[in-house]
């Protein structure tokens, strides 16, 4: 009897939780705000750009300890981060943010 691999792969997905085996994000406590934040905005014809919606995310989480969450992540996982030290968030996270809320929002191009 062969049991194939991708059998075994599905029957562990079975058994968890999440199909997210990368790192978590330190401002998923803030993420559904951003999101309703840029849906209501989008709603009153105000769609947000990627720098705009960085702004805001940056704004949101000044002198918060979810700002702190984020430079200790920064330091543990972003290389660029111990070279140049940028402590806001970065075009990276918008389009991460956007991926994860692809249900949600919807980017124009």
């Amino acid at each position: 009897m062969i049991i194939r691999k991708d059998c075994i792969h599905q029957r562990i997905k079975i058994n968890t939780k999440s199909n997210h085996a990368g790192q978590k994000s330190p401002m998923t406590e803030i993420e559904p705000y951003l999101g309703g934040l840029n849906i209501k905005l989008s709603s009153m014809c105000m769609p947000i750009t990627s720098s705009q919606g960085l702004k805001l995310a940056n704004l949101l989480i000044a002198g918060t300890s979810n700002k702190e969450k984020v430079i200790a992540w920064k330091k543990k996982n972003c290389a660029a981060f111990r070279v140049n030290g940028n402590k806001k968030l970065g075009k990276g996270y918008w389009l991460a943010f956007l991926r994860r809320n692809r249900h949600l929002i919807r980017g124009k191009k």
